[in-house]
């Protein structure tokens, strides 16, 4: 079973992942957006991303239990499939449905694992 300390950084890797993975391709997402509601809807996602970022990083996330590793598991297994769609971007309604997965996913990651 992982330490505190290497769940606290593989916990953060992931969340971190997900706000990067929105930060560093906003503007092509965006530019794929066709209407006012998707390109809100990116808006709101990318600041729900980097409060969660940053709320894991003010906090100790610390905690294993299996929920908690679930949820990292399927954090991990949403961000691949991002990196995925973003590479070949063809449906922005598919990339936001799954970017909001996984922002949802790292606001619970990072709210349960805290200590």
């Amino acid at each position: 079973m992982p330490s505190r300390a290497e769940n606290q950084a593989k916990y953060l890797a992931e969340v971190e992942a997900t706000y990067f993975l929105l930060e560093e391709n906003f503007d092509a997402i965006y530019e794929h957006c066709t209407e006012a509601a998707e390109r809100q809807l990116l808006r709101n996602l990318h600041a729900a991303a980097r409060d969660a970022y940053w709320r894991g990083v003010a906090s100790s996330l610390e905690d294993g239990n299996q929920v908690v590793r679930d949820i990292y598991a399927d954090l991990s297994a949403a961000n691949q499939q991002i990196r995925n769609l973003i590479s070949g971007l063809q449906s922005v309604a598919a990339l936001l449905a799954l970017v909001k997965q996984a922002v949802r996913l790292a606001g619970s990651l990072v709210t349960l694992a805290a200590a």
